[in-house]
């Protein structure tokens, strides 16, 4: 008897592994256009017209941690959508580290939103039916990204708000918390000293700034023996805006979870950004100065 039970148990776990779902990045890309149809029921509720910034898709070596991260900041933009309205803003939720990440994690993170934007919707009253997500095939995370991205651009539309530097310095100092975490597990002690502040700085400065922050860390995923994606082409070199800066310090932080998780650091989860007020690039560019110092002080892991 007791080898039966055990047999059984063994079948149950067997079974449970090969029940594991598998999702493909097209069907995350079909529950992306879900969302798209549920922001066209918001714009239609309001009557708005007004055509949201253009935005040029990229080109880049595009992973599912980066487009989990993209879903990141199209829920922060329904949180300022709330505010707007005078509704309780939420914090997006976060995950424990993860080395690999694939599409089931974004496609949970498509879910999330489209519950919020039906939530926002049955909260100020606005009807209608998106219906159901359509098949989509031939799709990888680039494509989930880029689609993400105009939609996130009509959410910006929508609220009206300016994600000027003091969002950027939100995400700037979720950033320091991390390089803060790992600096202590390590056992450094932070002699790392901030630059001084740089009252002309504008965005571009911050940019460029961010950039150093991604080279220190891809050295120091390359010591821990992970992969190092290209995120080239977020570089820009006119039309720079406090967006781009938060988009990329966004960005810096999904490069930063396989590291964490690769030097033993996997159970700890990003801190939430707290909401800052009157931040200026000079703000930004000193933080990510510090974080970029800080970084410098780890030679080996």
């Amino acid at each position: 008897m007791p080898q039966l039970l055990l047999f059984a148990v063994l079948c149950l776990g067997f079974l449970n592994v090969q029940a594991e779902a598998t999702i493909t990045p097209s069907e995350v890309y079909g529950q992306v256009l879900l969302i798209e149809k549920e922001t066209e029921l918001v714009k239609h509720h309001f009557n708005y017209a007004k055509q949201p910034i253009a935005v040029a898709e990229v080109n880049a070596n595009i992973m599912p941690r980066h487009v989990w991260q993209k879903c990141y900041m199209l829920q922060k933009k329904l949180v300022a959508f709330r505010r707007k309205h005078q509704l309780d803003a939420l914090t997006p939720v976060e995950i424990e580290p993860v080395k690999d990440m694939d599409p089931r994690y974004t496609w949970a993170q498509t879910q999330r939103i489209l519950v919020e934007i039906r939530i926002i919707r049955m909260l100020l009253g606005i009807s209608g039916e998106a219906g159901a997500a359509l098949p989509v095939e031939g799709k990888v995370p680039l494509d989930v990204f880029n689609k993400l991205s105009q939609i996130e651009a009509e959410w910006d539309a929508l609220t009206g708000a300016d994600f000027d530097a003091s969002y950027a310095f939100g995400q700037a100092m979720r950033l320091n918390e991390e390089v803060d975490v790992i600096l202590r597990h390590l056992g450094l002690f932070d002699d790392a000293i901030p630059p001084e502040k740089n009252v002309t700085a504008i965005p571009a400065n911050s940019l460029t700034q961010i950039f150093l922050v991604l080279e220190q860390l891809q050295r120091l995923k390359k010591l821990a023996g992970l992969d190092i994606a290209d995120l080239s082409a977020f570089r820009k070199t006119e039309q720079i805006t406090a967006y781009d800066v938060f988009n990329m310090i966004c960005l810096t932080l999904a490069e930063l979870q396989p590291l964490k998780y690769q030097i033993g650091l996997r159970h700890v989860v990003t801190v939430p950004a707290n909401h800052y007020e009157n931040k200026t690039p000079a703000d930004v560019l000193q933080l990510l100065g510090y974080v970029t110092n800080k970084l410098v002080l780890i030679q080996h892991l």
